[in-house]
């Protein structure tokens, strides 16, 4: 959804209404065709709407934020565009439709309206959204994740199905994904991570370790992940 798909200023009904589509994306339209009610949503929204923060979190019914303040000093244009690459590449359409008009002030009550989903939907969406978000932020953006890949494959010292079990894992692959790809059932993929995670710790526990102990952490944080992964393209 470009920017200037995303701007409504100026232009009268007629000329809205045929342009939803580069707003929105084709599933939600489909899910939902324009009516008054969409209509008069789309109608609401000006720059003054324009409040979204990356670098503070969400307060508003415990949720947790996109981005954390202890991620130290980031750049809000940056975190926003990285924002938009995380949607782009993981997240489902309906969900990148749900951030952007988050982005864009809307209420969950509005959005629900928009997007013609149940209120307690929205809400579900928003807390998996914003875990996807925060959890590719830390990956890709905050820590060097390739980095990290081409210095744990020599040390853990994987032979070749190994190494890609291992590099799968660190793309946000599921355990059934990689299964099926391996050619194997998930419970031998299973097995395959916590061996690495085994190495991992034992590594992380020298003086000084040869790489950062953050990586440990995604074992937990993959767990459950359900990101889109969109094939890219050049």
């Amino acid at each position: 959804m470009s920017q200037s798909g995303r701007r409504r200023h100026g232009l009268s009904r007629e000329d809205r209404l045929p342009r939803l589509s580069s707003v929105v994306s084709a599933a939600t339209l489909n899910a939902a065709s324009p009516s008054p009610d969409l209509e008069d949503a789309w109608d609401e929204i000006n720059e003054d709407s324009l409040v979204y923060d990356p670098t503070l979190e969400e307060e508003a019914e415990g949720d947790p934020g996109i981005l954390l303040r202890d991620l130290g000093d980031c750049d809000p244009g940056l975190v926003l565009q990285a924002i938009d690459t995380i949607c782009e590449r993981y997240l489902s359409d309906l969900e990148s439709d749900l951030i952007w008009l988050m982005r864009h002030g809307r209420r969950p009550v509005e959005i629900s309206r928009i997007l013609r989903i149940p209120e307690c939907e929205v809400v579900r969406l928003r807390k998996n959204c914003f875990r996807k978000i925060k959890t590719v932020y830390l990956y890709d953006f905050h820590h060097d994740k390739t980095a990290f890949i081409t210095v744990m494959v020599p040390l853990l010292q994987l032979n070749p199905k190994q190494v890609r079990i291992f590099t799968m894992f660190f793309n946000y692959f599921g355990l059934r994904q990689i299964a099926e790809t391996i050619g194997t059932r998930p419970s031998n993929i299973h097995r395959s991570l916590q061996m690495m995670r085994r190495k991992m710790q034992l590594l992380a526990a020298a003086a000084p370790p040869p790489f950062d102990p953050f990586y440990l952490n995604a074992f937990d944080d993959f767990k459950y992940l359900c990101l889109t992964l969109r094939p890219t393209t050049g």
